[in-house]
């Protein structure tokens, strides 16, 4: 890569990870030019009407800090357990109820796929009322997906934990390990908050 590709790269990345953390206009600066976006080997999770999963991408050269995006990529659906370099153009949207913002991303190309290592963890912050509990299963769901246990040791006093209405803490950090790319994670540990 030039080193003007570079910089232009870096910009157009710059101007839209700014537009990403949590403003919905970036103004009259959307290009349609492409980015080069590495998206992360998880999701992370939007909130707005309600909570859903949303990529974490950083700038491609790994400047900056990972972000959520608010909202996903069209024309690409990622495995959990893989990093990505993508080729995305940006383009003006209608603002829209679930906090997506003014400017969608539509995949131009697939770069690079890799795996990240067998049990290779990740974390992530979660609200008590955000976990919800099947009383009947004992299953725990968190943005509509169920949580997957190894050990149901650690489900069963998680449950215990959320369903517990005079516990002092307002949250969790649960702690997910990656077992073969491409399935979803498994909840391996919990610590409250």
């Amino acid at each position: 890569m030039s080193n003007l590709t570079a910089i232009r790269a870096l910009s157009l990345s710059l101007g839209f990870l700014a537009a990403c953390g949590g403003e919905t206009t970036i103004g009259s600066e959307t290009s349609q030019d492409s980015l080069l976006l590495e998206v992360d080997h998880f999701e992370g999770v939007c909130d707005g009407l309600a909570s859903w999963y949303c990529p974490r991408v950083r700038a491609a050269d790994g400047a900056e800090d990972w972000r959520n995006l608010p909202c996903e990529i069209d024309d690409f659906d990622p495995e959990w357990g893989y990093r990505y370099l993508v080729e995305v153009v940006p383009f003006p949207i209608e603002e829209t109820v679930d906090g997506c913002g003014t400017v969608g991303h539509r995949l131009l190309d697939v770069l690079t796929t890799s795996p990240v290592a067998p049990h290779t963890q990740f974390s992530r912050d979660v609200l008590r009322h955000e976990l919800l509990v099947d009383q009947e299963t004992g299953t725990i769901r968190f943005v509509n997906s169920a949580l997957r246990c190894d050990d149901p040791s650690v489900c069963d006093a998680l449950a215990r934990d959320v369903g517990d209405d005079g516990a002092s803490h307002r949250g969790f950090n649960l702690v997910f390990e990656h077992r073969d790319p491409g399935d979803e994670p498994v909840l391996v540990a919990f610590d409250t908050r």
